[in-house]
């Protein structure tokens, strides 16, 4: 049997449990990058001429890259969520539209959207005939997951009932 109060939407997280929430998907989002950036190294050992010559000499650099990576991730997707995210949340919340797969979508869209309009403002100047397309649309795969994963999770963590004492 289900009570009244079960058919409601989530009331408005506070203001500290949103923070905090954009504060955990901004480490996730971290991670993901950090992953990324280990991944990619172990790939480029992997496909050197002596894969194996330089295995556990990679283990230093490798722990230390994936450290500066979540580092400089963790500041570029919290600011990211509080200048693009943030508003984009808000909105969802205000149209009543507050579960994790609409704010997957969110992010699913919003994270490649804010790296191609960063790029296309920085470097734009720069961009040369010969880059692909293809370049583009992989990256923009990679952030659209990370960004479906970053906001489902701000979501989960905002809206979750807080426990009782």
């Amino acid at each position: 049997m289900t009570q009244a109060s079960d058919n409601l939407p989530p009331p408005a997280p506070t203001f500290g449990r949103a923070l905090s929430s954009l504060a955990l998907g901004a480490t996730w989002g971290a991670g993901l990058v950090s992953l990324g950036v280990g991944a990619m190294l172990v790939g480029l050992q992997l496909g050197s001429p002596h894969p194996t010559e330089g295995v556990p000499s990679l283990l230093v650099p490798l722990i230390f890259s994936m450290l500066a990576a979540f580092v400089v991730a963790f500041f570029v997707w919290f600011m990211g969520l509080m200048v693009v995210g943030a508003p984009g949340w808000w909105t969802l919340h205000r149209l009543g539209m507050r579960s994790r797969w609409a704010a997957a979508a969110l992010g699913s869209v919003l994270a490649p959207a804010a790296c191609a309009a960063w790029s296309v403002w920085i470097a734009w100047p720069s961009i040369s005939p010969t880059q692909t397309l293809r370049d583009g649309l992989v990256l923009d795969a990679i952030l659209a997951a990370m960004g479906a994963v970053v906001g489902g999770i701000v979501v989960v963590h905002a809206y979750r009932p807080e426990p009782r004492s």
